[in-house]
């Protein structure tokens, strides 16, 4: 990685990414997209999560269970 590309700030998150920052499993992650408890972008053919979307997830008090 060059030292311009490490201070472009991350936007946009994969699947993965996102379960490795929510502490979740990635089964978890396309349960919460299914159930529309997680907002998802579209670029090409790639399911990105915004972290704004990922920041307001992890503020929230989750009290339900994820999968049933």
């Amino acid at each position: 990685m060059s030292i311009a590309s490490d201070c472009i700030e991350k936007f946009l998150y994969t699947r993965q990414e996102a379960a490795h920052a929510l502490g979740l499993s990635l089964r978890s992650i396309a349960y919460l997209i299914q159930q529309q408890r997680l907002a998802t972008r579209r670029v090409g053919g790639r399911v990105l999560i915004h972290k704004d979307e990922l920041r307001r997830f992890a503020r929230g008090h989750h009290t339900e269970a994820i999968a049933a």
